[in-house]
């Protein structure tokens, strides 16, 4: 039987060991000697091998130094206080605060204390302090970018102050706004009064914008529009920008949005279009003026050339045949010149539109060479030509390939004294809708030095411009060339070895027909257009309208010696007088011409019984696209630019005049 202090010693430790507390008895080497069921609770979880047998071993994973840090100590009373550990009771992480005392010799008592909602509470404190610096920093970056970019902030509440908004301090100063209490100001009588000083009209379309985003109709608020600030009367241009958030009916609850200053990237853009206005202005001018220049100089060129031709015609000794032959090389020399100037300013222009019919390489090679013939020929060189594996329905402009092939043999022609000059064209490249073609011709002339060769397709560059150079030419043949072949999907280029020869190469893409597509055939050219014009339209009557009296004798001499019946007028007035008084088979149109041009009068002459079908050429010094497309709208049907070509004439008039006879 125990005494009564035993008793008394039994009876706390019986309540000990069944209260909620956990308490662990232990000895100085950790041998558990008494554990409280809530520290068992606690502690079996950290046990590795399902034993409490010894508390340091159970706390090893969690404090690793405890052992030694209890052996070493040699404190009376506290030897750990306030050592942390975290434990999973229940799938529910626990913080655990641990604290051991000494109880007597060889005695220690380790309690432990839930912590958890303490901690929890403390560890929400840090989140909510950690998430409003986040949110203070993310306002202030907002503020931020809002000043960086000229804008501000503003907002509506539908549900309490329907009528008023809400600006923020960068809003109040972009608008330049009264100070109100709050920044509150007023819809109608501040913002849209304030817009409507501004421009009226602006205003208006401004809150039409706005009751549409608040019926829906649009997804957002946006407008831009002028305003009047009221601190200084300054306008400003700003861009308005808002979303709405609606309650599950639909019904506006907020309007949040902001308003950007955009009156000096405005000012930027107004510079520049009215810089592009400028450049346009200016463009249209020298369009304009290339015409001009075109049309001025091609009407003597034109009398000059025509009026050779006819002495020609009428026979001429040795000596004025050669002086004459002198005049006409000149002259086409002269003729050259201008079309590349007129040619380059197309290109550049963006005015030369390509065609795209059907091209057949083998035939475009063949007119190459013929055309080239006699310059081979007076040089003495021999000319080759190697087509490989070309295919067949290929859709181009004929006429520009044509064209790069005549710049790239001339100039070969031109630079080679020996030898011969090769032609080759290849296929580079190929899909299921298109083939990039590549076209080489190759010289043993004299060559071009590297730094040269660099700058060769340069506008104006030649390979020798010093002024004692050999060879003429305005250097604008290969720029013209690589633009053409840069319109037509692909380069141009060259290499070259001084002394041994160049190779000068451009590449076009070319369209593939569809399978089985009728192939081009070859041009048919009439071998005497005059003579059979004589034959067969001898008689019929023409009607030549030509302000420029040279111009107008030269063609009416033209017109008369095939059999054809010519009457004369010098403008349009009279021209659409004479078609009132008389039937004609064709008329010859000049365009450019005082008191009615030849477009207007040509609609007049539409316009009278029996002239619907009537031929109406065009003859004229003006040929650029433009000029084409006025003829055609006018209701004219051919084209024949100046200086007329007498063979030119005489075919373009058998194809009309056969086509109504």
């Amino acid at each position: 039987m125990l005494n009564g202090t035993d008793t008394d010693q039994s009876l706390f430790l019986s309540y000990i060991y069944q209260s909620q507390i956990a308490i662990v008895v232990l000895a100085d080497d950790g041998a558990v000697e008494l554990m409280t069921p809530m520290a068992a609770q606690w502690l079996m979880p950290l046990s590795t091998n399902g034993r409490l047998d010894n508390l340091f071993d159970v706390l090893q994973s969690e404090l690793p130094e405890l052992r030694d840090t209890v052996i070493a100590s040699a404190a009376r009373t506290v030897i750990l206080s306030g050592a942390r550990l975290s434990v999973r009771v229940r799938q529910d992480r626990c913080t655990l605060v641990l604290g051991i005392h000494r109880v007597g010799p060889g005695k220690l008592l380790a309690t432990f204390t839930d912590d958890t909602e303490h901690q929890r509470r403390i560890e929400s404190e840090r989140a909510a302090v950690a998430l409003a610096e986040q949110l203070a920093r993310a306002e202030f970056l907002a503020e931020q970018a809002l000043e960086l970019a000229r804008a501000g902030h503003w907002r509506i509440d539908f549900t309490q102050d329907p009528a008023y908004f809400i600006s923020s301090a960068q809003a109040v100063a972009i608008c330049g706004d009264l100070p109100r209490p709050g920044h509150r100001y007023h819809l109608a009588d501040d913002w849209f009064a304030n817009a409507a000083a501004a421009d009226r009209q602006a205003a208006r379309d401004a809150e039409a914008r706005f009751q549409a985003a608040l019926t829906g109709e649009v997804p957002r608020y946006d407008t831009i529009l002028p305003y009047r600030r009221p601190i200084d009367g300054r306008i400003v241009w700003l861009h308005v920008i808002g979303t709405i958030v609606r309650d599950p009916q639909g019904q506006p609850q907020h309007l949040y949005g902001v308003a950007m200053d955009i009156t000096q990237p405005r000012a930027v853009e107004e510079d520049l279009r009215r810089a592009r206005n400028a450049a346009e202005v200016a463009n249209r001018a020298k369009s304009e003026f290339l015409a001009n220049m075109s049309h001025e100089i091609r009407t003597p060129l034109n009398a000059i050339m025509g009026m050779a031709h006819l002495m020609r015609r009428a026979g001429l000794d040795a000596a004025q045949a050669e002086r004459l032959g002198k005049l006409e090389r000149a002259s086409e020399h002269l003729l050259g010149i201008l079309n590349a100037i007129l040619e380059l300013s197309k290109i550049e222009a963006g005015k030369l539109g390509l065609e795209l019919r059907p091209v057949s390489i083998e035939s475009l090679v063949g007119n190459v060479v013929t055309m080239m013939q006699s310059q081979l020929d007076a040089k003495g060189l021999t000319l080759s030509t190697a087509t490989e594996n070309l295919p067949a329905h290929l859709l181009g402009d004929p006429l520009r390939l044509q064209q790069c092939l005549v710049n790239y043999l001339t100039n070969a022609i031109k630079f080679t004294e020996q030898g011969g000059v090769q032609l080759r064209v290849v296929p580079q490249s190929a899909t299921d809708r298109d083939v990039l073609l590549r076209f080489e011709v190759r010289d043993t002339g004299i060559g071009i030095p590297p730094p040269t060769l660099a700058r060769l397709f340069n506008l104006f560059e030649q390979a020798d411009n010093s002024t004692t150079r050999t060879h003429g030419g305005t250097g604008l043949g290969l720029a013209i060339t690589q633009r053409l072949a840069q319109l037509m999907g692909g380069d141009a280029g060259a290499t070259s070895t001084p002394g041994v020869g160049s190779l000068f190469w451009f590449t076009a893409r070319l369209q593939r027909s569809p399978v089985g597509a009728v192939a081009p055939a070859p041009a048919v050219d009439i071998a005497d257009p005059e003579a059979l014009l004589r034959a067969r339209h001898h008689g019929r009557r023409v009607l030549l309208v030509e302000d420029e009296p040279v111009n107008r004798e030269m063609a009416s001499l033209l017109l008369s010696d095939t059999g054809l019946l010519v009457d004369e007028a010098v403008d349009g007035i009279e021209a659409v007088e004479l078609a009132r008084t008389r039937r004609y088979a064709l008329i010859l149109m000049d365009m450019q011409m005082p008191r009615m041009d030849g477009v207007q009068a040509t609609r007049e002459i539409r316009a009278l019984p029996g002239y619907a079908d009537v031929p109406i050429l065009a003859a004229t010094a003006n040929t650029f696209s433009q000029d084409r497309e006025r003829c055609f709208a006018a209701g004219m049907n051919d084209f024949i630019g100046k200086p007329i070509d007498p063979d030119q004439l005489y075919a373009t008039l058998v194809r009309w005049l056969s086509a109504t006879a």
